[in-house]
């Protein structure tokens, strides 16, 4: 076993030496804010970076600005852990990583992309990923206006493959939103972020298409065709947050009323690694992140000592979970708590030795 300030110190040296980051200056300003573990934890360097990772790949814009800087900070904070605990998932568990690399390889980038690494594409929609999953929460929250412009028929349009299982289609969407607006009082998080998320960057897209390519001949990922990428990173995005019910709980009839039996499944797998790679490790990756569960419950003890007693354990496509540090912390058992329920809706957990078996 190992602390996963280990692991995410190996990924941030890694992370560092990424052609990604095709300017030096891009390198220094990263390098600064990504040193060591406890870094990526201080208060007040989460905007600073944060905004590093959009502008390193020509990500800015006032919308996409404003939205990140009206997220709390234990939103931000939870979008840089997620980062890591994603990369160190896809670098040490060969079978995830070989599926989403198969996906990625289908995603079919622009030409001029093609001599990118696959682990760099990886990079690129992660860091997506990571900055728009939780971007809703700001209209959720009700602190910024639902202005998109964007249909879900839209960005369903333009996805190429059928990388989103079937139970994702818009109907279905289109119902889970109405649910959550009927039942919470709010809009989902996931499902409008997603639609966010493709007005940016299509407005981003657009925006450095106007100016001179001589002005950006080394950056990526923003040239030729990427619709369809794009459409994919939302989709995963609204798919994120829709939840299942077992048929048994307060919510079922609303589901039933809402015309939501599809989702009405007891210890359902309609996510999976061999249906939806890029999904699945998000899913997962956003169930694990640590620091929205272990925060402290002995004082003011910050969130970033307790979640160094985690140990984590990376053999064979099996990986292992180590709470013992934690007994000191409600938080253990919380941790415990959420890793067991992935038994109910995600993937097969050994209840006696928190390990989950990836192995297909």
């Amino acid at each position: 076993m190992e602390s996963i300030e280990n692991y995410y110190n190996q990924i941030i040296k890694d992370y560092q030496k990424w052609v990604y980051w095709k300017n030096e200056s891009d390198i220094k300003d990263i390098s600064q804010y990504f040193t060591d573990y406890s870094s990526i934890y201080a208060d007040e360097i989460y905007d600073k970076l944060i905004m590093q990772l959009i502008c390193a790949g020509e990500k800015y814009s006032s919308t996409l600005v404003g939205n990140i800087k009206a997220l709390s900070t234990e939103r931000k904070r939870h979008i840089i852990s997620l980062f890591f605990i994603g990369h160190i998932i896809y670098d040490k568990i060969g079978v995830i990583r070989d599926s989403v690399n198969r996906q990625i390889f289908k995603l079919d980038f622009p030409e001029q992309d093609e001599q990118i690494e696959v682990k760099e594409k990886f990079s690129f929609l992660w860091i997506m990923l990571c900055l728009f999953h939780d971007l809703g929460y700001a209209y959720e929250e009700g602190k910024i206006d639902i202005i998109t412009g964007v249909e879900l028929e839209e960005i369903f349009s333009k996805l190429k493959e059928p990388f989103i299982p079937n139970i994702y289609i818009v109907e279905n969407v289109k119902r889970y939103d109405v649910y959550r607006l009927c039942k919470w009082g709010c809009k989902d998080h996931g499902i409008w972020g997603g639609k966010v998320f493709f007005k940016d960057m299509n407005e981003i897209k657009n925006l450095l298409r106007s100016k001179s390519g001589d002005l950006y001949p080394i950056r990526i990922f923003y040239t030729g065709n990427i619709d369809h990428i794009y459409a994919f990173i939302s989709w995963v995005i609204i798919c994120h947050n829709i939840r299942y019910d077992n048929g048994k709980s307060c919510y079922t009839n609303c589901f039933k009323c809402q015309h939501l039996e599809d989702f009405i499944k007891p210890k359902s797998r309609c996510i999976s690694l061999r249906s939806n790679p890029l999904l699945f490790l998000f899913c997962l990756a956003d169930t694990l992140e640590p620091t929205k569960i272990l925060k402290s419950s002995k004082g003011n003890v910050h969130s970033m000592n307790i979640c160094k007693q985690l140990e984590l354990d990376f053999s064979e496509n099996v990986m292992s979970f180590n709470i013992d540090k934690l007994v000191d912390y409600k938080a253990g058992d919380e941790y415990k708590k959420t890793i067991l329920l992935m038994n109910d809706w995600l993937i097969d957990v050994n209840e006696n030795n928190l390990s989950v078996d990836y192995n297909l």
